[in-house]
């Protein structure tokens, strides 16, 4: 937590050289967070404490731009997460007489159980909170390096139930009805093409739930494409086809950011990054969609930053860069085209405008994070490009 505060006070005083900067304990705090975590790890102790304080840690690393460092660190703390049987908890509801033993620490060895079974209702929601902490951290691990991420749906077989707000926890108001796994996101179809029925009185997510569908939904598309072009003997059609209606589910059951601004609810700036991440993940799947669609979801995404808080555009998550860059570039072709076509001054102006915007906080993202200075120089070509043709 100290190496963290540290690098959270480079934001408010940037100069290192200020009494009231913190910058310069970085490295110390640092040394002794690892000399920590290999203690824990020595003595087998501590196993949750490691965990959660892998997910620190690797912020701080992808929040430096160490993005090697981080992603190397979160895979340790993935492999653990499974050794522990967190990927497994498939109920939120604590009883004591359900609940089933943890698997052991390694297949062929003695029965050895890395964590005991929960104690009560508390320390199970602890561990499904942990477990998607460090489910959010891989994704964003692998997006920023481009490597395979730690955890694998299918091939690990996730089928932890998704959290659900702390409140409901905490009074013990849970209700199985509401739950459901990462594969049901990813699986799901929108209303216009599900032919099973709604469940009409489930109760809607907490903003950290939707925060994590929409990563897993874009880490889903962004690797997908990439298969397409690295390794297209493996690509199917039909994957593409499934992540788009599930895209397309979570985006329509989505409650409006603007509606829980109004109302205060508390960490609507999530609910923000989860509009962002799912709008991205269409603009992933780039020609596999129709191109109003995309022009829809960059502009979507463009508004979205107009209510986002100062902060999170300064120093917010890095993925988006990702996807404002990719709503950029959509905007950009869109706007060669209506050029082409010699659209109205009204049309153009939009466009721009949400072009603008798009760019604008990718410029400041790339103050925390330099290399979205190179999709910038890349839209801002394009751009040149669309005005010589004019």
């Amino acid at each position: 937590m100290y190496l963290v505060a540290c690098y959270y006070t480079s934001i408010a005083f940037p100069d290192p050289n200020s009494p009231y900067s913190l910058v310069r304990l970085e490295n110390h705090f640092l040394a002794r967070a690892r000399k920590a975590q290999n203690d824990s790890l020595a003595w087998c102790d501590r196993l949750m404490d490691n965990l959660k304080g892998s997910c620190l840690i690797t912020g701080y690393f992808i929040k430096r731009g160490r993005y090697v460092e981080g992603h190397y660190h979160q895979s340790g703390a993935s492999r653990l997460a499974l050794s522990c049987g967190l990927h497994q908890i498939v109920s939120p509801i604590f009883d004591p007489d359900v609940q089933p033993p943890l698997p052991p620490a390694l297949a062929g060895q003695e029965m050895t159980i890395l964590l005991p079974p929960p104690a009560n209702q508390i320390e199970l929601a602890d561990r499904i909170m942990c477990f998607w902490g460090i489910y959010l951290r891989d994704k964003v691990a692998s997006i920023v390096t481009g490597s395979p991420p730690g955890l694998n749906e299918e091939q690990d077989g996730i089928i932890a139930v998704l959290p659900r707000p702390a409140a409901e926890y905490e009074t013990d108001d849970l209700r199985l009805e509401d739950t459901e796994s990462i594969m049901d996101v990813l699986k799901a179809a929108p209303s216009s093409t599900n032919t099973q029925p709604a469940l009409a009185d489930k109760r809607p997510d907490s903003h950290f739930t939707s925060h994590i569908k929409g990563m897993a939904l874009y880490e889903r598309a962004r690797t997908l494409m990439n298969m397409e072009q690295r390794a297209p003997e493996r690509f199917n059609q039909g994957d593409v086809a499934t992540v788009h209606g599930a895209i397309q589910a979570f985006l329509e059951n989505l409650p409006p950011v603007r509606d829980a601004i109004e109302d205060g609810l508390p960490f609507w700036s999530s609910l923000i990054s989860a509009h962002t991440f799912g709008l991205g993940a269409l603009l992933e799947l780039k020609d596999r969609v129709g191109q109003g669609e995309q022009v829809r979801a960059a502009k979507q995404m463009s508004l979205l930053i107009v209510g986002m808080p100062e902060q999170e555009s300064l120093k917010g998550c890095c993925v988006y860069g990702h996807c404002w860059a990719a709503g950029a570039e959509a905007l950009v072709a869109h706007r060669q085209k209506l050029v082409a076509q010699r659209a109205s001054e009204e049309e153009i102006t939009e466009v721009d405008g949400a072009i603008a915007r798009l760019m604008a906080a990718t410029k400041k993202l790339s103050g925390a994070y330099p290399n979205f200075a190179f999709q910038l120089s890349h839209i801002q070509q394009l751009m040149e490009m669309t005005s010589v043709s004019e």
